[in-house]
């Protein structure tokens, strides 16, 4: 078997408080080729999937990776690591973050990031995801990804962060063959520009939390609503994505949908063209539906991570940074 793939941590010792210059993640091996794979090639990526290739920010960024996990044979994973973002440099300065882009190892993946300005009374590394979602910190969407890789760009409306802001990855792992999976992990990287730009992007977070059991065999359906206290320029929807097998959204008061997924193979996020425009009160409807195919009840909303969400990045008209994201939580965590 070929060895297992190696992951050197962020090193910032003589980085400084500049845009990071210095070497950082280092990866060994690659994913399975577009051609496709082998049985010998297949059955080693089984047995350790290996990390995909994933250059790190050359000028203002950093690389964030997880640490690699064993997945037993039909089993899952579901973890959260926190990350705090010192390497941005600039102190209290803020950058604007113009770039996302992920890579997984192999297989079932699904990844919700989260970043805060707040105080997060939790450790850098893997915390238990039970705490970190209980945490009071007023976590702000950034983006979802599923299978093994996903790019999303904000350039033309960066989001405003900072070096002290803290980003958490809820990152859940699906092994649905019979033999244990090595080293299953991500990487992220986050590109920023020093710069103000204008427009300045923000995100939003509707959520049903109500709490559900849905047992084997049986399916269930969330909705909700939510109305902005302010005018916004919409430019993206997207959605959590473990468990939801469709979706959709649209406006409050109009019968059409905006976006239906479809299946659990359709799309995770909508950019509509031309962006929303919503003026103060108007507001956004959506469903989930889940479906349990397996011999074991799951839990959705609640205090669980399955819960029913319309995630999605906003403008002020103006341009100006949001100081208080939008969120809205129809039931109590």
């Amino acid at each position: 078997m070929a060895p297992r793939s190696l992951v050197l941590a962020l090193s910032l010792a003589g980085c400084g408080l500049g845009p990071l210059a210095c070497s950082g993640s280092v990866t060994v091996g690659h994913a399975c080729p577009p051609e496709g794979c082998d049985s010998a090639f297949a059955a080693s990526v089984i047995d350790d999937p290996k990390w995909p290739d994933l250059p790190m920010p050359e000028q203002c960024g950093l690389q964030l990776p997880s640490t690699g996990e064993r997945v037993e044979a039909n089993g899952e994973l579901d973890s959260c690591m926190i990350f705090s973002l010192h390497a941005l440099g600039g102190g209290s300065a803020p950058v604007y973050l113009t770039r996302m882009q992920i890579v997984m190892t192999p297989f079932s993946h699904h990844v919700d990031v989260r970043m805060t300005a707040d105080a997060v009374d939790l450790p850098d590394g893997p915390v238990p995801c039970d705490a970190a979602w209980s945490s009071p910190a007023r976590w702000i969407p950034l983006m979802t990804a599923r299978g093994e890789e996903d790019d999303w760009d904000l350039s033309a409306a960066p989001y405003v962060a900072s070096s002290h802001y803290r980003v958490l990855v809820n990152h859940h792992y699906s092994n649905n063959s019979d033999r244990a999976r090595d080293d299953v992990g991500f990487k992220l990287n986050l590109y920023c520009d020093r710069q103000l730009p204008n427009p300045v992007s923000q995100a939003f977070s509707f959520e049903n939390r109500q709490q559900r059991l849905v047992q084997p065999g049986t399916a269930e359906t969330l909705a909700g609503t939510c109305d902005f206290d302010r005018s916004v320029i919409i430019t993206r929807l997207y959605r959590r994505t473990h468990r939801i097998v469709a979706y959709r959204a649209g406006l409050v008061g109009e019968a059409d949908w905006l976006w239906v997924s479809g299946d659990s193979t359709g799309k995770l996020s909508l950019d509509p063209d031309p962006p929303l425009t919503l003026t103060a009160g108007q507001g956004l409807r959506w469903e989930c539906d889940y479906e349990n195919t397996s011999d074991l009840a799951f839990q959705i909303g609640g205090g669980a991570s399955d819960t029913c969400s319309l995630l999605g990045i906003y403008q002020l008209p103006d341009g100006r940074p949001d100081p208080v994201p939008a969120t809205c939580t129809l039931a109590p965590r």
